[in-house]
Protein backbone atom coordinates (compact mmCIF):
# COMPACT_ATOMS: atom_id res chain seq x y z
CA UNK A 1 0.00 0.00 0.00
CA UNK A 2 1.25 3.43 -1.06
CA UNK A 3 2.11 5.71 1.51
CA UNK A 4 1.34 9.73 1.62
CA UNK A 5 3.93 12.18 1.77
CA UNK A 6 5.02 13.29 5.11
CA UNK A 7 5.51 17.50 5.00
CA UNK A 8 8.84 16.28 7.41
CA UNK A 9 10.73 14.47 4.65
CA UNK A 10 10.24 17.00 2.19
CA UNK A 11 11.24 19.55 4.41
CA UNK A 12 13.99 17.24 5.28
CA UNK A 13 14.85 16.40 1.28
CA UNK A 14 15.10 20.41 0.34
CA UNK A 15 17.02 21.53 4.01
CA UNK A 16 19.44 18.62 2.62
CA UNK A 17 19.75 19.69 -0.74
CA UNK A 18 19.87 23.27 -0.50
CA UNK A 19 22.98 22.52 1.66
CA UNK A 20 24.97 20.43 -0.24
CA UNK A 21 24.03 23.10 -3.10
CA UNK A 22 25.21 25.74 -1.29
CA UNK A 23 28.44 23.17 -0.11
CA UNK A 24 29.23 23.00 -3.77
CA UNK A 25 29.45 26.51 -4.67
CA UNK A 26 32.06 26.76 -1.88
CA UNK A 27 34.17 24.06 -3.67
CA UNK A 28 33.19 25.60 -7.32
CA UNK A 29 33.77 28.97 -6.75
CA UNK A 30 32.84 29.35 -10.26
CA UNK A 31 29.47 27.89 -9.65
CA UNK A 32 26.81 31.06 -9.27
CA UNK A 33 23.24 29.67 -8.36
CA UNK A 34 22.09 33.13 -8.73
CA UNK A 35 22.97 33.25 -12.04
CA UNK A 36 21.89 29.84 -13.10
CA UNK A 37 18.32 30.10 -12.30
CA UNK A 38 17.61 33.84 -12.50
CA UNK A 39 17.12 34.12 -8.92
CA UNK A 40 17.30 32.61 -5.47
CA UNK A 41 13.65 32.42 -5.53
CA UNK A 42 13.64 30.05 -8.42
CA UNK A 43 16.61 28.23 -6.84
CA UNK A 44 14.63 27.59 -3.80
CA UNK A 45 11.24 26.36 -5.98
CA UNK A 46 13.03 23.95 -7.94
CA UNK A 47 14.91 22.38 -4.34
CA UNK A 48 11.03 22.01 -3.23
CA UNK A 49 10.20 20.58 -6.36
CA UNK A 50 12.93 18.07 -6.43
CA UNK A 51 11.98 16.96 -2.57
CA UNK A 52 8.42 17.04 -3.37
CA UNK A 53 9.12 14.84 -6.39
CA UNK A 54 11.23 12.36 -4.09
CA UNK A 55 9.36 12.25 -1.37
CA UNK A 56 6.33 11.68 -3.62
CA UNK A 57 7.83 8.49 -5.71
CA UNK A 58 9.35 7.15 -2.11
CA UNK A 59 5.87 6.38 -0.73
CA UNK A 60 5.25 4.02 -3.95
CA UNK A 61 8.75 2.87 -3.87
CA UNK A 62 10.48 2.49 -0.60
CA UNK A 63 9.90 -0.61 1.67
CA UNK A 64 9.67 1.93 5.01
CA UNK A 65 9.72 -1.08 6.90
CA UNK A 66 13.38 -2.24 6.59
CA UNK A 67 14.67 1.26 6.89
CA UNK A 68 17.11 1.39 10.40
CA UNK A 69 16.54 4.85 11.15
CA UNK A 70 13.93 7.43 11.26
CA UNK A 71 13.04 8.26 7.15
CA UNK A 72 13.33 12.14 7.74
CA UNK A 73 16.43 11.89 9.90
CA UNK A 74 18.22 9.80 6.67
CA UNK A 75 17.16 12.47 4.44
CA UNK A 76 18.61 15.20 6.15
CA UNK A 77 22.05 13.41 6.49
CA UNK A 78 22.06 12.23 3.00
CA UNK A 79 19.37 13.14 0.27
CA UNK A 80 21.37 15.97 -0.35
CA UNK A 81 25.00 15.37 -0.89
CA UNK A 82 23.22 12.09 -3.13
CA UNK A 83 20.74 14.18 -5.28
CA UNK A 84 23.96 16.32 -6.32
CA UNK A 85 25.90 13.10 -7.68
CA UNK A 86 23.07 12.11 -9.54
CA UNK A 87 21.97 15.87 -11.56
CA UNK A 88 24.58 18.84 -11.00
CA UNK A 89 23.25 21.72 -8.72
CA UNK A 90 22.68 24.35 -11.50
CA UNK A 91 20.70 21.57 -13.10
CA UNK A 92 18.14 20.63 -10.85
CA UNK A 93 15.07 21.76 -13.64
CA UNK A 94 16.19 18.16 -14.74
CA UNK A 95 15.77 16.18 -12.19
CA UNK A 96 12.77 13.64 -12.85
CA UNK A 97 11.48 10.48 -11.49
CA UNK A 98 14.49 8.06 -13.08
CA UNK A 99 16.29 10.35 -10.95
CA UNK A 100 14.52 9.48 -7.64
CA UNK A 101 15.31 5.70 -8.59
CA UNK A 102 19.08 6.70 -9.07
CA UNK A 103 19.50 8.47 -5.93
CA UNK A 104 17.61 5.88 -3.93
CA UNK A 105 20.05 3.48 -5.33
CA UNK A 106 22.81 5.84 -4.30
CA UNK A 107 21.31 6.08 -0.82
CA UNK A 108 20.70 2.31 -0.97
CA UNK A 109 17.15 2.00 0.29
CA UNK A 110 15.06 -0.84 0.46
CA UNK A 111 12.79 -1.03 -2.64
CA UNK A 112 9.41 -3.12 -3.39
CA UNK A 113 7.39 -3.43 -6.72
CA UNK A 114 4.02 -5.34 -7.21
CA UNK A 115 1.21 -5.91 -9.41
CA UNK A 116 -0.09 -2.20 -8.18
CA UNK A 117 2.88 -0.11 -8.90
CA UNK A 118 5.01 -1.56 -11.72
CA UNK A 119 8.48 -0.02 -12.01
CA UNK A 120 9.99 1.58 -15.13
CA UNK A 121 13.37 0.40 -14.56
CA UNK A 122 16.47 2.28 -15.82
CA UNK A 123 19.78 1.59 -14.17
CA UNK A 124 23.16 0.67 -15.42
CA UNK A 125 25.76 -1.46 -13.50
CA UNK A 126 29.16 -2.46 -13.72
CA UNK A 127 30.91 -5.32 -15.58
CA UNK A 128 33.24 -7.20 -12.67
CA UNK A 129 34.74 -9.29 -15.48
CA UNK A 130 37.85 -7.15 -17.06
CA UNK A 131 39.06 -7.62 -20.62
CA UNK A 132 35.38 -7.89 -21.76
CA UNK A 133 33.61 -6.37 -24.59
CA UNK A 134 30.52 -4.98 -22.15
CA UNK A 135 31.83 -2.22 -19.88
CA UNK A 136 28.32 -2.64 -18.14
CA UNK A 137 25.08 -3.63 -18.14
CA UNK A 138 21.78 -2.21 -18.73
CA UNK A 139 18.56 -3.13 -16.98
CA UNK A 140 15.64 -1.74 -18.85
CA UNK A 141 11.58 -2.02 -18.28
CA UNK A 142 10.02 -2.52 -21.77
CA UNK A 143 6.95 -3.76 -23.45
CA UNK A 144 5.42 -4.92 -26.90
CA UNK A 145 2.80 -3.06 -28.29
CA UNK A 146 0.19 -5.97 -29.07
CA UNK A 147 0.69 -7.51 -32.16
CA UNK A 148 4.23 -6.15 -32.59
CA UNK A 149 7.61 -7.69 -31.94
CA UNK A 150 9.35 -4.42 -31.62
CA UNK A 151 10.20 -3.89 -27.59
CA UNK A 152 9.63 -0.04 -26.36
CA UNK A 153 10.69 1.15 -22.80
CA UNK A 154 8.61 0.88 -20.31
CA UNK A 155 8.96 5.12 -19.05
CA UNK A 156 7.21 6.83 -15.76
CA UNK A 157 3.76 8.67 -16.71
CA UNK A 158 2.87 4.97 -19.22
CA UNK A 159 -0.19 3.30 -17.61
CA UNK A 160 0.69 -0.30 -16.47
CA UNK A 161 -2.54 -1.33 -17.30
CA UNK A 162 -2.67 -0.34 -20.74
CA UNK A 163 -4.54 -2.55 -22.81
CA UNK A 164 -3.05 -1.82 -26.24
CA UNK A 165 0.55 -3.50 -24.37
CA UNK A 166 1.94 -6.36 -23.43
CA UNK A 167 3.12 -7.00 -19.77
CA UNK A 168 5.92 -5.28 -18.79
CA UNK A 169 9.24 -7.49 -18.83
CA UNK A 170 12.97 -6.84 -17.85
CA UNK A 171 16.18 -6.88 -20.42
CA UNK A 172 19.38 -6.91 -20.22
CA UNK A 173 21.55 -5.11 -22.40
CA UNK A 174 25.56 -5.46 -22.76
CA UNK A 175 26.68 -2.06 -23.35
CA UNK A 176 30.44 -1.82 -24.90
CA UNK A 177 32.94 0.91 -24.27
CA UNK A 178 31.86 2.94 -27.13
CA UNK A 179 28.30 3.17 -25.85
CA UNK A 180 26.42 1.07 -28.31
CA UNK A 181 24.82 -2.15 -26.81
CA UNK A 182 22.82 -5.24 -27.76
CA UNK A 183 20.36 -7.27 -25.77
CA UNK A 184 21.47 -10.04 -24.09
CA UNK A 185 18.44 -11.73 -22.19
CA UNK A 186 15.37 -11.00 -20.87
CA UNK A 187 13.14 -12.24 -17.96
CA UNK A 188 9.62 -11.53 -16.73
CA UNK A 189 10.99 -10.16 -12.98
CA UNK A 190 13.47 -8.15 -11.59
CA UNK A 191 14.37 -10.55 -9.42
CA UNK A 192 14.83 -13.22 -12.22
CA UNK A 193 17.24 -10.99 -13.41
CA UNK A 194 19.35 -10.43 -10.13
CA UNK A 195 19.69 -14.05 -9.67
CA UNK A 196 21.24 -14.48 -13.50
CA UNK A 197 23.39 -11.89 -13.50
CA UNK A 198 24.93 -13.05 -10.06
CA UNK A 199 25.26 -16.14 -11.20
CA UNK A 200 26.63 -15.23 -14.28
CA UNK A 201 29.40 -12.46 -13.61
CA UNK A 202 30.11 -13.64 -9.55
CA UNK A 203 30.78 -10.54 -7.80
CA UNK A 204 28.25 -8.26 -9.63
CA UNK A 205 26.96 -5.58 -7.33
CA UNK A 206 22.93 -5.14 -8.23
CA UNK A 207 20.67 -3.73 -6.29
CA UNK A 208 18.02 -5.59 -4.92
CA UNK A 209 14.30 -4.99 -5.06
CA UNK A 210 11.38 -6.14 -2.86
CA UNK A 211 8.52 -7.79 -4.43
CA UNK A 212 8.59 -8.85 -8.25
CA UNK A 213 6.85 -7.67 -11.39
Amino acid sequence: MSESPDPAAVFACSTSLYTACLDGCRVDPDLDLNECYQGMDQFMREVMRVASMFEEWACKYVAFEELDGVWPYLLEERFGEECIEVVNPDLLMRFDWYDCFRVAMRMRLPMWVDGRYPHPLLLEVENPVSNSGFEMFRIQAVRNAKGSDEAVPFVFGDEADDESFCAPRFVVYGVRLDGSSVAIFERGSYGQIVELLCGLFPGIVVPKIRGSL
